[in-house]
């Protein structure tokens, strides 16, 4: 018997992708979110068949993180009206799609002050998602993360539509992911606003972790120099140090959720339908019974094993 397939999607990400490829409206409301959001949805469920699904998502800054670093996240100058405005709409069509999951009988995960690879970690650690075959959807980097303490999960790339392993990430980022986090930390990573050590960019970043690891040479430039040589000035060799620290956040906590006990399989069907119509989704309305078999599909198999 064939093991069962489980996927735990990072929905804040998917969200984000489909907000800023496409901007498209129904009766001049923004709609690109849900629109992109399910159709993605539908090609995963289509894709991996799976026995149930986790859609997990950001909520908020992480408040453990803030303590540790105050401008985590925060941007460096204070926004425009223009783009409060997009932020504000962004979370709209995000609660909208949050409301499709949810009527789908897709379990949802939601913890104020986590951030998705948080609660990830903690649905894998406290057997909350089934052992099987698990695969994290996600393109976010920070996701790699998870292969430390979870060999045998899988992630799916959904930009380059390929499934890596652990084995497969190390060859892709070129160190073994017990180093990934110290990489991070001395590289920086811009879209979370970390600024890792001034100086040290991706490749001189690799350079000093495989020197460090006793698996390369002593670097030779004079920003790498300068690093190695702050181990004994308690420098930014320290600043490093408080970088994995920040990183490295405990993420032990058991998480409340959102699993649906049951689902009504033809109630889920007419509440799609009136919502896809509601919105505009004419593609969806005209070939609906194409569209919402994997969703049916799924609602049956959980259905099946309760």
């Amino acid at each position: 018997m064939s093991e069962k397939t489980y996927l735990v999607i990072d929905g804040s990400n998917l969200a984000h992708r489909a907000f800023q490829v496409a901007s498209l409206e129904f009766k001049g409301v923004g709609v690109e979110v849900c629109r992109i959001g399910i159709s993605s949805l539908r090609a995963l469920l289509q894709q991996f068949t799976p026995s149930q699904v986790f859609v997990v998502w950001d909520y908020g800054r992480d408040s453990q993180r803030l303590t540790l670093y105050p401008s985590y996240k925060k941007a460096d100058k204070e926004k425009s009206e223009e783009e409060k405005e997009k932020i504000t709409e962004y979370f709209r069509q995000v609660a909208e799609f949050e409301k499709f999951i949810g009527m789908s009988g897709i379990a949802q995960f939601k913890v104020k002050g986590r951030e998705a690879d948080d609660i990830i970690y903690s649905l894998l650690a406290h057997k909350i998602v089934p052992e099987g075959e698990i695969i994290v959807v996600s393109a976010d980097q920070d996701m790699l993360q998870l292969f430390s303490s979870f060999e045998q999960i899988k992630i799916y790339q959904p930009i380059k539509k390929i499934i890596i392993t652990k084995t497969e990430a190390e060859e892709e980022i070129g160190i073994p992911i017990s180093w990934w986090v110290k990489y991070r930390a001395l590289a920086g990573d811009s879209s979370d606003n970390i600024p890792g050590i001034k100086g040290i960019g991706p490749k001189k970043a690799k350079k000093l972790v495989d020197y460090i690891r006793g698996a390369g040479e002593r670097p030779q430039d004079k920003q790498s120099v300068s690093f190695l040589e702050s181990e004994s000035e308690k420098k930014d060799w320290e600043r490093w140090q408080e970088i994995v620290r920040f990183i490295l956040v405990p993420k032990d906590e058991i998480l409340a959720g959102e699993i649906p006990a049951e689902t009504n399989c033809r109630r889920m069907v007419d509440s799609v339908f009136a919502f896809c119509k509601e919105r505009g989704f004419s593609w969806i309305c005209n070939q609906f019974e194409e569209f919402i078999q994997p969703f049916i599909l799924h609602c049956r198999q959980q259905k099946k094993e309760g």
